[in-house]
């Protein structure tokens, strides 16, 4: 599927995919056929956005915050009452490379008499971009998109109604451009605006 963008006509449809509820399955695919005309920093504003209109149809509760770790980036959350969570981190790993994480998260409390402290654990998605040469695994990466999947378990504490400190971890899975394992995670906050 070839979807020939720019700015203006990704955002028209980015909001059609959105009505129709298609709006993150259309957007990454436009991304995926954009990602080697885009440099780092129009990447890292798409997804943001991406993410960002996403938000205001799904959310119930959305949080915006940091994760510090590897990687270390911006983190959004999108808390679904009874439901599947979202959880969008777009980050950098130390100059190496920018990566966009996608997670469903369920969330339960540590225990019962101690509320606003919880576990969670999901599946997900990741794409990464590589834009300087560096080694590993036994190949050469330069200017390249990666695809693969991933999961993350961690612990979070809800600080009143709108603070959130978490850490977790993310293992990963890269299945398209080279297959190698790997694991990320941080500490993180976030502020939730609902």
């Amino acid at each position: 599927m070839f979807l020939p963008l720019g700015w203006h006509s990704f955002f028209v449809v980015n909001f059609a995919g959105f009505l129709c509820n298609k709006a993150l399955v259309i957007a990454v695919f436009a991304l995926i056929n954009q990602l080697n005309r885009m440099n780092k920093s129009k990447v890292f504003l798409t997804i943001v956005m991406i993410a960002a209109f996403t938000a205001t149809g799904l959310s119930q509760r959305l949080g915006v915050g940091a994760q510090f770790g590897d990687p270390t980036g911006l983190s959004l959350r999108i808390n679904n009452a009874g439901k599947v969570n979202l959880d969008f981190l777009a980050a950098w790993d130390y100059d190496r490379y920018f990566i966009f994480n996608i997670h469903g998260l369920w969330e339960q409390p540590v225990a019962k008499n101690v509320p606003n402290f919880h576990y969670f654990y999901g599946p997900g998605a990741f794409i990464e971009v590589h834009d300087r040469k560096y080694y590993r695994n036994n190949y050469y990466y330069e200017d390249e998109v990666g695809l693969g999947i991933s999961g993350t378990i961690g612990l979070n504490v809800y600080l009143g109604q709108h603070f959130e400190i978490f850490g977790q971890l993310t293992p990963r899975l890269r299945l398209f451009r080279g297959t190698y394992g790997d694991f990320g995670g941080g500490i993180g906050g976030r502020f939730y605006f609902n």
